[in-house]
This record gives C-alpha cells, sequence and structure tokens, in this order.
C-alpha cells in the first residue's frame, strides 16, 4: 500500500470496510452483556479529490471483486443448467397434471390419488434456483436491496469510492431499513402486489468514501433525519489530514509490499470459506469470544463511556454516536482477531485494546463534525468566536449593546444573548459590569487579568463619543 501513498486513517478505515464485508457472513462477536451480533460496520472517510481514494479501494477490495468474478462465472454455468432442468420439470408436470385431469374425468379415485401422488413427489425434486455470491452494490434501490437478501445469503455491503453515489442514491429512502441491518434485526418487508417477506439473520456493511460537497449536499437534504433516527451516529467517521504535497517518489518498501501479500492472502482464504456456505442454507455462524482477561476490562470500558452520556460528558450532546461507540469497538476487535487469528481463537486484550483506541480516534472526528449542541449552548459559542476575534484584535473591553447590533445575527435578541454572556462568565471567559454613572453594560475580555487604566480609558473614551 506504500506506492499508493494515501493518508493511513483512509487506508485503514477501507481495510476495514473490506474485512467486515467478507467476515460478517461467516463470523458474529459476543456481546458482554449476552448473546452475540453482527460485526459489520459502517465506515465513513470524508476525503477531497485527489486524495487516491480510488487507488486505495482498488487495492483493498481487489480480492473481493475477483471472488465476485469468479462467482459470476459460476452463476452462468448454473444457471443454465437450471434453465435446462426447469424445462425438463415444467414438462414432467404437465403430464402429470393432464394424467390428473383425466383421472378427475373419469372419477377414478385411484388414479386421481396416484396422480396427485406422483404431481406431490415431483415438486419436492423441483430445481432450486442458483444463488449469485455477490458481496457488493453501489447504486441500488432499497426494494431491490430487500429482494437480493432474501434471495441471496443475506451478506451484502454498501461500497463506493465516490460516496455520492450511495448518499444520493435511492437507497438513503430507507435510513430506518440501514439502521435494523446494522443491528442484524428482523425487519419484515410489506408488499401489496406480492407476497411479503421477513429479512432474518442479514447483514450489511456500508463503506462510503466522499468528497466533502457530497457530504455537505447529504446533510443538507437528509442532516436531521440521518442524525435524529441515529443512522450517521453508526458510523466511523474520519476526515484525514491530506497527504498531497508529501507523496515523493522513494524505493519501493519492500516490508509494505510483503504485508499487502499477506493481506492478500488472508483475504482469498476468508473468501474461500464462502463458497461452502451451501446452495440457500444459511448456516450458523462462529461467534469470536473474549478472552477471560478482556471480560473484566470490557466490563469498566462500558461503564465508563455509559458515565460519558451524562452531564457535562464526552457524549453529552452526542448520544446517538456515543451509545454505539461499544458495540463499534467490539465489532472491530472481532473483525481484527479474525482477519489475524482465525475463528477459533479468543480476543486478546492487546487487539481489543487497538480496537478501543481506533473507535476513539475516529470518534474525536464525528464529535466534532456532528455534535449537535442545544440552541443556547450554539449561542454561546457563537459569543465565545466573537469575543476571541476581539481579544485578538486587541481589545478587551467592549459594550452589551454593540454585540447586539454588530456581532453574531443570533445574539441580536436581548435574552438570547444575556444568557450567552451568563454562560460565558460561569466559564470563566468574561465578567460583566455596569458603569455606575451611565449605566453602560460592558463586558471584559480577559477577566483573570490586572486591570488595565489605558485600555479601559481608551474604551470608555470611544464610548462617550458615539455612545457605542
Amino acid at each position: 500500500m506504500s506506492t499508493v501513498q494515501a493518508p493511513g486513517e483512509l487506508i485503514l478505515q477501507t481495510v476495514l470496510g473490506a474485512i467486515s464485508t467478507a467476515a460478517q457472513g461467516k463470523v458474529d462477536v459476543e456481546r458482554i452483556y449476552g448473546g452475540s451480533g453482527p460485526v459489520s460496520t459502517f465506515t465513513f472517510v470524508v476525503a477531497d479529490s485527489g486524495e487516491r481514494k480510488t487507488g486505495v479501494s482498488n487495492k483493498v477490495y481487489r480480492p473481493i471483486i475477483d471472488f465476485e468474478r469468479q462467482e459470476e462465472r459460476k452463476f452462468a454455468e448454473e444457471w443454465t443448467d437450471y434453465e435446462i432442468r426447469q424445462e425438463i420439470f415444467a414438462e414432467q408436470e404437465q403430464l402429470i397434471k393432464l394424467k390428473l385431469k383425466k383421472a378427475i374425468k373419469s372419477k377414478n379415485k385411484e388414479a386421481i390419488c396416484d396422480a396427485k401422488w406422483e404431481l406431490k413427489q415431483l415438486q419436492s425434486e423441483k430445481p432450486k434456483r442458483p444463488i449469485k455470491q455477490q458481496l457488493i452494490y453501489e447504486n441500488i434501490t432499497p426494494e431491490s436491496l430487500q429482494i437480493e437478501m432474501k434471495d441471496g445469503f443475506g451478506n451484502v455491503a454498501l461500497v463506493s469510492n465516490e460516496g455520492a453515489t450511495v448518499l444520493e442514491g435511492p437507497i438513503t429512502r430507507a435510513l430506518a431499513f440501514l439502521n435494523s441491518l446494522w443491528s442484524g434485526e428482523r425487519f419484515t418487508v410489506n408488499r401489496k402486489t406480492v407476497r411479503s417477506f421477513t429479512l432474518t439473520d442479514t447483514r450489511l456493511t456500508l463503506s462510503l468514501l466522499v468528497q466533502p460537497s457530497a457530504i455537505e449536499k447529504f446533510l443538507k437534504k437528509k442532516g436531521p433525519e440521518a442524525l435524529g433516527i441515529g443512522f450517521l451516529g453508526r458510523f466511523i467517521f474520519c476526515n484525514p489530514q491530506t497527504t498531497q504535497g508529501t507523496r515523493f517518489i522513494n524505493q519501493p518498501n519492500q516490508g509494505c509490499e510483503s504485508g499487502y501479500a499477506n493481506y492478500l492472502k488472508r483475504m482469498e482464504e476468508i473468501l474461500t470459506e464462502l463458497k461452502d456456505m451451501g446452495d440457500s442454507s444459511k448456516p450458523e455462524r462462529t461467534v469470536i469470544r473474549f478472552s477471560d482477561e478482556v471480560k473484566g476490562y470490557a466490563y469498566e470500558l462500558y461503564n465508563e463511556i455509559e458515565a460519558m452520556l451524562g452531564p457535562r460528558g464526552r457524549f453529552e450532546y452526542a448520544k446517538d454516536h456515543g451509545n454505539k461507540l461499544f458495540e463499534n469497538i467490539t465489532r472491530i476487535a472481532a473483525l481484527l482477531s479474525y482477519f489475524e487469528h482465525g475463528k477459533d481463537e479468543k480476543i486478546s486484550l492487546g487487539i481489543f485494546q487497538d480496537a478501543e483506541r481506533i473507535a476513539f480516534h475516529f470518534s474525536d472526528t464525528y464529535i466534532q463534525t456532528f455534535q449537535v449542541y442545544p440552541d443556547y449552548l450554539k449561542d454561546a459559542y457563537a459569543l465565545q468566536e466573537y469575543c476571541q476575534t476581539k481579544r485578538e484584535s486587541g481589545e478587551r473591553y467592549i459594550s452589551k449593546a454593540k454585540i447586539r447590533r454588530s456581532g453574531p445575527s443570533r445574539l441580536r435578541n436581548i435574552e438570547t444573548l444575556t444568557r450567552a454572556i451568563e454562560l460565558l462568565q460561569s466559564w470563566g471567559e468574561l465578567m460583566v459590569y455596569t458603569e455606575p454613572t451611565t449605566r453602560l453594560v460592558y463586558l471584559d475580555l480577559n477577566p483573570n487579568l490586572f486591570h488595565e487604566p489605558h485600555m479601559w480609558n481608551r474604551f470608555y473614551d470611544k464610548y462617550k463619543s458615539h455612545r457605542l
């Protein structure tokens, strides 16, 4: 991967998405509070054009694409054989139905019973429609995806190195459906014109590489819904620092290339196992379990994250994300363990802590991007930013009236401004005073510094001259 020279976070998330795509049909992960669940991940990388998203995706997903090509050829052969057997079956069925029809006309009960038994026996031998092992989809409607999952193995991935095709595509009409798939829940599909059905034990990976303009457009259109129902909170999210301007050509790093070769070999092993899943059955997944050492640590981490959801906690204003963080840590840990050691080895403490570091690192980016503050905090942060610009321009004192006139537009309302000032004062960022002679209400932007008469005089003289 060293030849691509893309941001490390972009590569890491793309690899996690690829491993999830290949592994989700074979393994689940233990839940420390009981039961087991999916290892499927939703990954989201925001990166500008030129960050080599396509180059990374092509290299990482190469074994899956090769696997699908092989399966496509196999499916084409099986489909030809299926159509021949289907024609033979239809002819046999027609002959037996004619025999039954004659028996009914002649009212020969014995002949009727024989024909019915023959028809029943034939139905039990009806050719089974072959299933195509297609793992990756991109621009697909929710209805089509549901049919594909019903008729196939139920393990699919929405993958795009130009994520706008997904974010602007029809699949975003069904965000609640995608939420259910992330959780591994049963989902009933009701149809008016055809028979309804229920998706059970299905898995979905989402791996999106998106340009900033695409995510901005998506947030304007679907942002409130995507945040409100916790869709975005399920993602492992990153916005990596660019590597453009530093991607100089050096001698090939043999260690990196051998690492990529090992990655390809292991992915091919995992994908080979998928070929043994059977024609239409959905076999039980192997549950990746925690070592005893991990369990005690995991309980403590779970409780720490839970505490972070409370007042003044890390996730106070990103609860949907915080509520999913521990689950994402366990999924990452299971994927890393399965990839490195196979399905029979328990998750070690080292791997679990690696997953924890990865998840919390990406959590920082999510909070910076999507944290939803209440209005009174947004007002306070707007005032905080405005006051900082005044400090940087050399001002220490400013009148409340001036902020209302020329400050952020959201602070025009006197009650809104007063509440924001009181909050910043409680944080120790400023102090509010009233000049006794003129009743001027003003803010000291550096309340921890000694009084500076020259700055006060300059401010007050200006106020008296212009009535700031």
